[in-house]
């Protein structure tokens, strides 16, 4: 339905409507004419306005059916519109030009016709050539990503081979480097027992006392000869006269560091002592001399020559005779002083021994002078033990002499 159409539906819908209102008011205006009037009114006014309610009813259901046609004509109307703007966004092949001929127009349209199809045709062949190439291209990155897998699983084997090797071979010097270190600490184990073995006898042949029987696990002397004259060493007697000098003067530095050097001795009146024995009896002089004033310190014979440096031997001093105190005779050390000569030899070798095996792991310096302390230790402790038997010094004061405290 056209604009027009429409235009006059709302028209005739709109007289509808005003003729409805004005029959309405002439109908209140008769009625009440005739209200006024009611007993003198014609029986034909009645059958006029019964004609004209029924008039009335028709043209309310005449105007109720209008305006349900214009709301279905509004609709369409819509409808139609909405399908024109959906009509407009497309190719319409209709005709513009209506003036030309049925040849004329047929032409046109072949040729749009031949047109479209020819340019449906290049669309094709372009798409299969995009297609072709896609294929190309698929193929390509296919093989390159074979090739790129072939690579990193090459590559992957590889390092995991590498891996397993070095793995094996780490396992394989842990394995060797353990036993080698626990073959190293057994020899070193039992080198040091059998130099702690050593000390302990040559301790007992400086207190007196029998050294132990020859018949013990010990190596005989014959073995540590040959050992010494192995011809992988035979350069063993430069070393030995160098590493007796460094101990000399090791030893030289720790009598200035401790102030028991030939210096010292001489400013302190020790010319007649070997200095490295006054460190714990000058305090044990200087102590006694306060406690007892009225007894003098005599000076005492130098000590014998000892093994390795160890300290006094005791019964060497040469002190008054104290009455009620008996003293320990000098005599009874001599069997233990000649037995030390006999143990020199094998402790010697032993601590050789003990320097070959261990090359790469403690320094035995450190080992044999930790020995040679205790050695120095001892024998000054027993020394200054003696000396406090005789002096009748009390525990209080060796504490006091010694710095230590009574739990010590």
């Amino acid at each position: 339905m056209s604009d027009t159409q429409i235009h006059n539906t709302w028209r005739l819908t709109l007289a509808l409507d005003i003729a409805t209102l004005f029959l309405c008011s002439s109908l209140n205006q008769s009625y009440y004419g005739t209200y006024s009037t009611m007993f003198g009114v014609d029986r034909d006014l009645d059958s006029d306005m019964l004609r004209v309610w029924h008039m009335v009813q028709e043209l309310s259901e005449q105007l109720v059916h209008n305006q349900k046609l214009v709301s279905t004509l509004q609709a369409q109307a819509n409808t139609l519109k909405d399908h024109s703007i959906q009509n407009g966004t497309g190719y319409a092949l209709r005709r513009f030009n209506v003036d030309l001929s049925q040849e004329v127009f047929e032409s046109e349209l072949e040729r749009t016709n031949t047109q479209m199809i020819i340019e449906n045709q290049t669309l094709m062949h372009e798409n299969k050539q995009l297609s072709q190439l896609l294929k190309e291209y698929e193929q390509t990155l296919e093989n390159v990503m074979s090739k790129f897998r072939n690579h990193s699983l090459a590559a992957q084997q590889h390092e995991l081979t590498m891996t397993r090797h070095y793995e094996t071979l780490l396992v394989a010097r842990e394995s060797s480097s353990a036993s080698s270190e626990l073959s190293n600490n057994v020899i070193i184990a039992a080198s040091l027992q059998r130099l702690s073995h050593s000390l302990r006898c040559l301790l007992r042949s400086l207190s007196g006392e029998d050294p132990e029987s020859s018949n013990e696990d010990d190596r005989p002397l014959e073995e540590l000869a040959g050992f010494l004259e192995d011809d992988s060493r035979k350069d063993w007697a430069v070393e030995r006269e160098a590493e007796i000098s460094r101990l000399q003067k090791e030893n030289e530095e720790l009598r200035k560091m401790l102030g028991v050097d030939s210096e010292n001795a001489q400013r302190m009146g020790w010319s007649g002592e070997e200095p490295e024995h006054r460190p714990v009896l000058h305090i044990l002089k200087a102590t006694m001399a306060s406690s007892h004033p009225h007894e003098t310190w005599v000076q005492r014979s130098p000590p014998q020559m000892q093994p390795f440096n160890v300290g006094p031997v005791p019964g060497n001093a040469v002190p008054i005779p104290h009455p009620n105190i008996p003293l320990q005779r000098g005599n009874d050390f001599q069997p233990g002083m000649r037995a030390c000569s006999a143990r020199e030899v094998a402790l010697r070798a032993e601590i050789t021994s003990l320097q070959e095996h261990l090359g790469q792991g403690e320094d035995p310096d450190k080992v044999v002078k930790n020995h040679i302390k205790l050695l120095h230790d001892y024998n000054e402790a027993k020394d200054a033990a003696q000396l406090a038997v005789y002096k009748e010094t009390t525990i209080k004061q060796l504490h006091e002499a010694y710095g230590l405290s009574p739990d010590d």
